[in-house]
């Protein structure tokens, strides 16, 4: 479980870094602000390297393979939420790293503390999970302010509810095997994707 742990503190550190290098670098600031094609790449690689997970399974749990899919995602997911950083201001980006961490913080916190009576989550983790998809069709069909709050708001719910689910995994399972690789992946999607939806929110309540 530490191995989980000190893996994902590493990544979020290397995710920290870029986003510190992309808001104080006015080049880098206007260079994501200019190229909006950027971040779609970047987003296109991060899609990429989970469809790769996913269906790669066996493959990416042998060494070095899993290595190799761990610095992947920790570049593609870095570029892609620094950029996303680009479009907001520095202190939005700082409070939402705040309260990503708080959030982050306590629901492990509870998901130590109710282990073995959580199952329930998985079932408000797929509900919610299967609601994205009509919010990301009317985001796309009448693209409203609205309508990115409330897909933002059901991204933030729901990585709540993996992050809980995650946290049990690593307890049971990812912990105590030779796979924290596939734990620590696991933890930092739903950590960022956290700030990623508390970042939509709060950017676009700012506007």
């Amino acid at each position: 479980m530490i191995k989980v742990y000190s893996v994902v503190a590493c990544m979020l550190f290397f995710t920290t870094l870029c986003v510190i290098c992309v808001i104080k670098s006015p080049k880098l600031l206007t260079y994501f602000e200019e190229s909006g094609s950027v971040l779609f790449v970047c987003i296109g690689f991060v899609i990429a390297g989970i469809i790769m997970q996913t269906c790669c399974r066996h493959t990416f749990r042998q060494s070095p393979m899993n290595y190799i899919l761990l610095a992947y995602f920790t570049i593609s997911w870095s570029v892609m939420t620094a950029g996303f950083c680009a479009y907001a201001d520095w202190r939005i980006v700082l409070i939402c790293s705040i309260m990503t961490s708080l959030m982050s913080f306590s629901l492990v916190m509870v998901a130590f503390c109710i282990k073995h009576e959580m199952t329930w989550c998985y079932g408000i983790g797929a509900t919610f999970m299967l609601s994205v998809w009509p919010a990301i069709i009317f985001a796309i069909v009448d693209p409203k302010r609205s309508f990115y709050t409330m897909l933002a708001f059901i991204g933030t719910i729901l990585a709540s509810c993996y992050i809980i689910i995650d946290t049990e995994k690593v307890m049971e399972t990812y912990g105590a095997t030779n796979e924290y690789i596939y734990g620590a992946l696991a933890l930092y999607k739903d950590i960022l994707v956290m700030f990623i939806s508390l970042l939509s929110i709060l950017g676009t309540s700012n506007r």
